[in-house]
C-alpha cells in the first residue's frame, strides 16, 4: 500500500510541476476541469482523490504523453508515435531532413559518376599512351 501512495504522490508532483512549467495557474486548471479552485488545490495537496477521468483530462490540458507521469524504462524502443512529438522532431522536420538527404545523395551520385567518367577517360588515355610507346620501341 505504501508503494501505491508513493506512486500517487509522484504523479501529483509531476502534474504540479508540469502545470507550473506550462504556465497554468491552479485557477485556470480548475476552470478547464470544471471544478472549483478549492477542489483542485485539494487534489494537488492529496487531500482529495482524483478520478481516472480527471487524470486523463489533466493530461489533455497539459498536452503531454502518459509516459510523462510514469517511470517507464525500456531496453529498446523501436517505434515512437510522432503525434506526441516524443522525440522532439516534428513530422515536417523529418520530411525536410529526408528531402535534404535525397538531394545530397543525388549530388554525391552525380559527383561519383563524374569521377568515374574522368577516371575512365584517363585510363583510356594511359592505355593509348602505353600502346604508342610500345609501337615506338
Amino acid at each position: 500500500m505504501e508503494k501505491t501512495k508513493e506512486a500517487v504522490e509522484k504523479i501529483i508532483r509531476k502534474i504540479r510541476d508540469l502545470r507550473k512549467e506550462k504556465g497554468y495557474s491552479n485557477e485556470s486548471m480548475a476552470m478547464d476541469l470544471n471544478i472549483s479552485t478549492s477542489a483542485y488545490n485539494k487534489m494537488e495537496r492529496m487531500e482529495a482523490s482524483m478520478s481516472l477521468e480527471r487524470f486523463i483530462k489533466i493530461r489533455e490540458i497539459l498536452d503531454v504523453p502518459y509516459s510523462e507521469f510514469f517511470e517507464c524504462t525500456t531496453k529498446n524502443v523501436y517505434k515512437q508515435d510522432l503525434k506526441d512529438n516524443s522525440i522532439g522532431i516534428s513530422h515536417y522536420e523529418i520530411q525536410t531532413l529526408n528531402q535534404e538527404n535525397q538531394e545530397i545523395t543525388k549530388k554525391l551520385i552525380l559527383n561519383y559518376d563524374q569521377q568515374i567518367s574522368h577516371l575512365q577517360e584517363e585510363i583510356k588515355f594511359l592505355k593509348q599512351l602505353a600502346t604508342d610507346r610500345s609501337k615506338k620501341s
